[in-house]
């Protein structure tokens, strides 16, 4: 069982380095988006500032037609002071300063697979030679 114990523990190592090593990176970057239409909407988290001072967090987006804004899902009120005061279907569009969009970009995949191959290589050699017991030192 020991000599079994050694392999199975560098497929295991070898399996965590890859899933680490391979990642998805995204960044999200708020945007200011004016109130000069009477119909607006968006698909990614938005904060509603209204002219009070409060703020109304949409998490989903909003639309804004009929002098209303409504989230996609409830949105939740905060006061002048950040405190949460509950939750809102919409708000009026007459009271809106400005909305702050955060837009989600992609940034790609970055593998760590390169960074790990030459320690992992020494790894599995280092598992080789224990698990043959040591380096073949016979003569041609």
């Amino acid at each position: 069982m020991n000599g079994l114990r050694i392999p199975l523990f560098a497929i295991a190592l070898l399996t965590l380095c890859f899933f680490t090593g391979s990642c998805m990176f995204f960044t999200v970057t708020p945007e200011r988006m004016e109130v000069t239409k009477k119909t607006a909407s968006a698909w990614s988290a938005t904060k509603v500032h209204l002219m009070d001072g409060s703020v109304v967090v949409f998490p989903r987006g909003f639309s804004m037609a009929k002098g209303l804004v409504k989230g996609q899902e409830d949105g939740v009120r905060y006061d002048i002071l950040r405190n949460k005061v509950g939750y809102v279907k919409s708000v009026p569009s007459d009271s809106v300063v400005c909305f702050q969009v955060y837009k989600e970009k992609f940034l790609g995949r970055r593998s760590g697979f390169g960074l790990v191959a030459i320690p992992l290589y020494l790894f599995t050699y280092l598992v080789y030679l224990v698990s043959t017991g040591g380096p073949d030192t016979g003569r041609l």
